[in-house]
């Protein structure tokens, strides 16, 4: 008998400290839009996003991002990126809002990167010769790893960093390209601030 009591009374506070987290969790605002501050300066590709909380660790979302200095980095002129993250290093009791905290992200990239070529327009002579940058806009995709954290304030203002690398699989290189190839790798850089609601 001293067994069934204990399995029992075992039972209920198990499950009242579960319905207490799911509703700490339900009460918490799960929609959060930021925008990336680190990809602006560093790469001239500023990046808007929105994340959407599933669970105490777990979120999802997308961002968008244009690129202005297509020649230099990465080359993407236009990139969507839906993302998974999950959310570790923070004990269930510590965390009294989701989704925050050291996180692993894993994306896919999806967009347009812009490769050049160069053509040489003849001239009478060799000082007459020009050479004229060809702008050849390609579809590209990848996937990528970024490892970041996350703060929220009690206001649901949120901060992150985030670092990582991707790898194009489907890749166009330029007739420049064969003769100095270029590895078709992208970066995953993130200063973000954002908002929960």
């Amino acid at each position: 008998m001293k067994r069934i009591t204990f399995i029992i009374s075992l039972f209920i506070l198990t499950s009242s400290y579960c319905v207490k987290a799911q509703q700490n969790t339900e009460l918490t605002p799960r929609h959060e839009l930021k925008f990336n501050f680190g990809s602006a300066v560093i790469a001239a590709f500023p990046e808007v996003s929105y994340e959407y909380i599933l669970t105490q660790s777990l979120s999802v979302g997308s961002a968008l991002g244009f690129g202005f200095n297509t020649d230099d980095l990465d080359e993407f002129s236009f990139r969507v990126t839906p993302f998974a993250r999950w959310f570790f290093g923070n004990s269930f009791q510590t965390m009294k809002q989701p989704g925050k905290g050291m996180f692993l992200e894993g994306s896919f990239a999806v967009g347009t990167r812009d490769n050049y070529s160069y053509n040489t327009i003849a001239g009478n002579n060799w000082a007459d010769r020009k050479i004229e940058k060809v702008r050849e806009p390609k579809f590209s995709a990848g996937l990528a790893l970024a490892l970041g954290v996350k703060f929220v304030t009690t206001r649901n203002w949120s901060t992150e960093l985030f670092l990582g690398l991707g790898n194009s699989f489907v890749y166009y290189e330029s007739e420049s390209d064969k003769y100095n190839p270029k590895i078709p790798l992208y970066p995953r850089v993130g200063i973000s601030i954002g908002k929960r609601f």
